[in-house]
């Protein structure tokens, strides 16, 4: 069974993990600190993603649109959607493996834009250093929402591509975004004797309950 954690804003973002928007332009300067571009590419996530995916006044199709494109811009997503399945994705076969890409989607939308829509406006991150660890970036920042003392910590892992930096993971108060959701998706399979058929069936399921919820 695939389960659902609430987390803030910063979790729920990144766990979908996720997180995009073509207005977001960091600005990155000649010969650019690293680090410095990494915190910025952090509060722009959150700054944007706070002013385009909250509040009351969007309707629950916008907010999962605009979501989803928060996810394809700033999460590092094929290596994330191949990852949380692990070696199973090399035995599903092209069409499962399109299937998935599609059920993710749908399973990410359901299960964290919802939760965005009372999120406090005032929630926002103090960012408290960076660290390089094994070829990525770990910004270190706090969590912090007035309404909601005191403040979490949250871990951002983020990876370098061509072009530029990607989210690889969120972790929330200890508990990584990725593994959470690695750890449900490869259970189902496990569970169903390694059938990749599973996943596919878990996630259907769980999608029906949210849009059932959500009526």
């Amino acid at each position: 069974m695939l389960s659902h954690r609430r987390f803030s804003f910063v979790a729920a973002v990144a766990a979908a993990g996720l997180l995009l928007f073509a207005s977001i332009d960091v600005v990155r300067p000649a010969a650019a600190d690293p680090h410095e571009e990494a915190k910025a590419y952090v509060n722009s996530i959150v700054t944007s993603g706070l002013r385009q995916l909250t509040g009351k006044n969007l309707s629950d199709n916008e907010r999962r649109k605009r979501f989803l494109e928060f996810f394809y811009k700033y999460v590092d997503s094929p290596n994330v959607e191949q990852s949380l399945v692990g070696h199973y994705w090399e035995k599903a076969t092209p069409e499962q493996q399109a299937a998935y890409r599609k059920l993710l989607e749908d399973y990410l939308t359901q299960s964290y834009a919802a939760s965005l829509t009372d999120i406090s406006p005032n929630e926002h991150i103090d960012v408290q250093s960076v660290e390089d660890k094994e070829g990525r970036m770990i910004v270190h920042t706090l969590d912090i929402d007035p309404a909601s003392p005191p403040p979490s910590r949250v871990d951002w892992i983020l990876v370098s591509r061509p072009d530029g930096l990607r989210v690889g993971d969120v972790v929330f108060q200890g508990v990584s975004a990725v593994d959470t959701l690695r750890s449900d998706f490869m259970g189902a399979i496990r569970n169903a004797g390694g059938k990749f058929e599973a996943i596919l069936s878990a996630m259907k399921a769980k999608i029906a309950t949210y849009a059932s919820a959500h009526k």
